[in-house]
């Protein structure tokens, strides 16, 4: 990160109360990688990392209890909070959490994406997820692992007395069915299904607790399809599609019983997981707008919804029985879209990447961040956070720059141009304020934005299929995971994509990444840097700022960096 944007972070997080959402802890409501209408370098040290989580993961075995890095940290926060009321966590009680998303909507149990995440976890889990604040995985289902000398396979040992909800066990040949099916024609189509078929060729059983992946793409990637793969018993798997029964592998076990679509669901606790709740259940309370749900919390009729809205953040603020913050960087952001005219639509003056460029530079973020958003954002200037694999800090800079703008787009041979921006009808209003300070800027370069407003109905086989006339505004993630994902899951940046840039370049280096070794694949992210910053299809704004707010009643809420909240660590001072 760019030294003036950590100086912008630092202050943003000065004005969020401190708690049970702490700064590094707080992650947002959305994985909306497929867009709104959706550290180092890998090396030898990896697998040093992963006998080191696989010893944290042996203790934890022991004791029952997770001890892992970003675990432990939440447990540190919980401690605290603790030591502050002279009481440990408390065990029972039932939490509600606000949502806007129906679980019926949830095309699972595969994908993970939107709203849901935080809702899915609570009832499934995965082998390994990445930690609080950084991608080094930590240890869930699996008790630890370990990559052979090149990285093309990874041994993966379970915990021991796994089960499923139904007390099923939980084994190496039920991994494997659950993984297997991802990739099963008959299997509702889910984003994590293109990385498992990409990334895996084989997954092999080799006794109850111990499994291999040999992998078609070696590395770390590995750790992105675990962190979406949620384990699911797989005999289960049509009675779930049919809302039946739910025989999942997280801590909590839905209750259709107490099930009403539209309304709210339930989960209770799963005695014999391996990280038990303090908790003794947990209700998802459905709200039919975000108003209705603001009012909600002010009523303190929920303890914790991960769905608020700025205007809900300047009021929650004020209130002092609450705990506010919004998600970090790194989850979710806006991005502006530049439709080339590859697939029969878009805009033949995008053709030209001067003109992307200059678009890219009439985008003033740090004013969008700080003046637009109040500072619950963050201007994001590339790609990548600084935790990636690929984060280039000379290409996190702020890149606004009219007059920069003005001299690429008469290199490119012209004086001004006329390019659609086009906006989601009815969509998030932040849209519509970006687009109009977008559109300012650029007509002090030349170019002349007509924003124009298309339903989502009408707009999003457009945007599927690169056929959008020109520029437009959209959701974007999965830059917090391994560089190559971003070009297998992101329906913006993958080939096709929704901007119809196609180049023999950009396949090259997507397909080298299959069977690149590690040193390969540190070049390939260098050429993917350089074609990112000089052909840009995709120019990143600021980061979403989901709000997310918490009673005080509740304690020891901290999460991932993809918004998996550590359910075991949450208890209810009430």
């Amino acid at each position: 990160m760019a030294e003036q944007d950590k100086a912008k972070q630092i202050s943003r997080r000065q004005m969020i109360r401190a708690g049970g959402l702490t700064a590094a802890g707080i992650t947002g409501a959305a994985l909306i990688g497929c867009g709104s209408d959706d550290s180092e370098v890998a090396s030898s040290s990896s697998s040093s990392n992963s006998s080191s989580s696989s010893s944290s993961a042996a203790t934890q075995a022991a004791t029952a209890t997770p001890t892992a890095s970003g675990l432990t940290a939440a447990k540190t926060a919980v401690a605290t909070q603790a030591a502050a009321t002279d009481t440990g966590p408390k065990k029972g009680g039932r939490l509600i959490w606000g949502t806007l998303t129906p679980f019926e909507n949830y095309k699972g149990p595969y994908t993970s994406g939107s709203v849901m995440v935080p809702n899915t976890s609570a009832f499934w889990d995965t082998l390994a997820k990445y930690g609080k604040d950084s991608m080094k995985p930590e240890p869930h289902l699996a008790e630890s692992w370990e990559f052979n000398s090149d990285k093309t396979q990874l041994q993966v040992k379970l915990r021991p007395g796994l089960e499923f909800h139904n007390g099923k066990t939980i084994d190496s040949t039920a991994v494997k069915r659950s993984m297997d099916l991802m990739d099963d024609e008959g299997t509702p189509n889910s984003q994590v299904k293109g990385t498992f078929s990409k990334y895996i060729n084989e997954v092999k059983v080799i006794d109850d607790k111990t499994l291999t992946f040999d992998l078609a793409w070696p590395g770390d990637g590995i750790f992105d399809v675990f962190q979406y793969a949620h384990i699911h018993d797989a005999d289960d798997l049509q009675s779930y599609v049919d809302l039946k029964t739910c025989n999942a592998s997280g801590p909590f076990k839905f209750d259709f019983d107490e099930f009403k679509p539209g309304e709210g669901f339930l989960g209770r606790r799963h005695e014999n997981h391996y990280a038990p709740t303090h908790i003794d259940e947990v209700e998802f309370r459905v709200f039919q707008d975000a108003s209705a749900l603001g009012l909600a919390v002010d009523a303190g009729e929920v303890h914790a919804t991960n769905n608020g809205t700025h205007a809900d953040a300047e009021r929650w603020m004020k209130d002092d029985k609450l705990e506010v913050g919004v998600a970090p960087a790194g989850l979710a952001s806006w991005v502006l879209g530049m439709t080339v005219t590859g697939n029969g639509g878009g805009n033949p003056i995008l053709d030209d990447p001067r003109v992307r460029r200059a678009i890219y530079r009439v985008i003033d973020r740090n004013r969008l961040a700080t003046e637009t958003f109040q500072g619950l954002v963050e201007p994001l200037h590339f790609h990548w956070r600084s935790y990636s694999p690929a984060y280039d800090k000379a290409l996190d800079r702020d890149y606004f720059n009219i007059e920069e703008a003005k001299a690429l787009l008469n290199e490119a041979g012209y004086d001004s141009i006329d390019i659609d921006l086009n906006v989601q009808a009815g969509g998030d209003p932040a849209d519509d304020q970006i687009a109009a300070v977008i559109q300012a800027d650029a007509a002090k370069a030349g170019i002349n934005f007509n924003i124009t407003l298309m339903d989502a109905a009408e707009r999003r086989p457009l945007w599927r299929a690169g056929k959008l006339p020109g520029a437009y505004l959209s959701s974007f993630a999965f830059y917090s995971l391994q560089p190559e994902t971003l070009a297998v899951m992101n329906y913006q940046m993958r080939i096709p994509n929704s901007c119809a840039y196609d180049t023999p370049k950009y396949q090259a280096i997507i397909d080298g990444f299959a069977g690149a070794s590690v040193e390969k694949k540190a070049g390939l992210i260098q050429e993917m840097n350089a074609l990112y910053a000089n052909e840009p299809w995709i120019a990143p704004i600021v980061s979403r700022g989901y709000v997310w707010a918490n009673s005080k009643k509740l304690k020891g809420l901290t999460t991932d960096i993809l918004s998996t909240p550590y359910w075991s660590e949450l208890w209810l001072d009430a």
